[in-house]
């Protein structure tokens, strides 16, 4: 019989705060995270043409140098 109330009483332990974190508002890190969104594109990225196809480049290979010889410029490029 008490094993129900210390299933019930260790299920609310992890949820509680699970759910305080959600719904924190917290806008001081909202603020922080606002200052990203004004922060420009570099001017490269503007005149580089939007694919229809996904690239089958893997970047993240090329970053990594995995299979391959690391090319931090190869990388961005595809990425």
């Amino acid at each position: 019989m008490k094993l129900p109330w210390f299933l019930v009483l260790l299920a609310l332990g992890f949820a509680t705060p699970l759910a305080v974190q959600q719904t924190s508002g917290d806008s001081e890190g909202d603020s922080e995270c606002t200052i990203y969104l004004k922060t420009p594109l570099p001017a490269e990225a503007l005149t580089v043409p939007v694919t229809k196809a996904w690239p089958g480049c893997d970047s993240y290979k090329s970053y990594s140098g995995i299979g391959r010889r690391a090319d931090f410029q190869t990388a961005r490029k595809c990425a």
